[in-house]
């Protein structure tokens, strides 16, 4: 992204703490870093782009929903199905294509030379 990775000294349970956040190291520790620090009041205006980026990442359910809700503008639609598929009831029944022919193709007799 922007600088050189930090190395971390995690012991084994926050590294479970971790991978229970999201199976993407980078984005747990982003997670639980940024709600910390709304947690205990710091100011996250400055962080809007994290907290967007972080909404496109694996998150846990739990952890997703309060991302969502320091997110500026509240919820939104990462994650989410854009479209809704159409039902079979919905389609009109269309009839068969007829079969065709070369013999129905007008240019079908065309030739090129080379």
């Amino acid at each position: 992204m922007s600088a050189a990775p930090t190395r971390l000294r995690l012991s084994l349970a926050l590294q479970r703490l971790v991978a229970g956040v999201s199976p993407n190291t980078s984005a747990g520790l982003r997670a639980l870093l940024l709600l910390g620090a709304a947690a205990a009041g710091y100011d996250l205006g400055d962080c809007r782009a994290d907290l967007g980026r972080l909404l496109g990442e694996d998150l846990a359910p739990q952890v997703r929903t309060a991302v969502e809700a320091l997110y500026p503008g509240g919820r939104t639609a990462v994650g989410q199905p854009a479209y809704a598929r159409p039902t079979a009831g919905l389609q009109p029944e269309m009839p068969p294509a007829p079969a065709l022919s070369l013999d129905d193709d007008p240019l079908a007799g065309v030739g090129i030379e080379v």
